[in-house]
């Protein structure tokens, strides 16, 4: 029987021996990295546009619209897929895409965010936490946000309720929020769909946390 290691020690590129074909016409990706060792995966690049694409449906489904600003702070490169795959998913609902990535830092990611005034942010929680301290220091809203998806991390109740709410979104704690599970249609989710911090599900309003 294989084990969990067995099977990283004959990833690529270590071997291609669990290729099921030649290596060609090909994507290479890392990810799993937050949540333990990360592991190498290897796509054809009709795979990754099937991918991408079911990825897309779910954001639509998650309420991303075409009059969307969506600005993307995954980090770019290290082999992750996540900015990228973004990417192709707000081009599929025909959103606007600003590719801010979280790689300039957190100061600039924030000034831009600031400039540009997406109505949907995209990045780890991690992220989000800084940024609402920044806008807290400099007492900025968001105006315009009414979205934030998450993946990677776990977002605690606390920290979303002393910082995303009051400092991201118009300086108000009364938010019912649409908490959605999409894991059944999405079985490889980009977008990390978790209730582990959060029993409770509510009615839509004008800004939703899709977890």
């Amino acid at each position: 029987m294989l084990s969990r290691n067995d099977l990283y020690l004959n990833t690529y590129p270590a071997t291609c021996n669990m290729l099921t074909a030649p290596l060609a016409n090909a994507i290479v990706s890392s990810t799993g990295g937050s949540t333990g060792v990360a592991r190498t995966i290897v796509l054809t690049h009709q795979e990754w546009d099937a991918f991408c694409q079911a990825q897309g449906e779910a954001f639509r489904r998650l309420g991303v619209r075409p009059d969307d600003v969506v600005a993307n702070l995954f980090v770019a490169g290290h082999l992750w897929p996540s900015f990228l795959g973004v990417h192709e998913m707000i081009k599929y609902c025909g959103g606007v895409h600003l590719p801010i990535s979280s790689n300039i830092g957190v100061e600039e990611a924030y000034k831009l965010c600031c400039k540009y005034q997406p109505t949907v942010m995209v990045s780890l929680p991690t992220m989000f936490v800084l940024m609402a301290d920044m806008a807290k220091r400099d007492g900025i809203v968001f105006d315009r946000l009414r979205l934030i998806a998450y993946a990677g991390e776990q977002l605690s109740r606390e920290v979303y309720q002393d910082h995303l709410i009051r400092f991201l979104c118009n300086n108000s704690a009364e938010f019912n929020i649409k908490y959605q599970n999409l894991s059944a249609s999405c079985p490889h989710p980009l977008i990390t769909l978790s209730t582990d911090d959060i029993s409770h599900a509510a009615g839509q309003t004008k800004h939703r946390f899709i977890v």
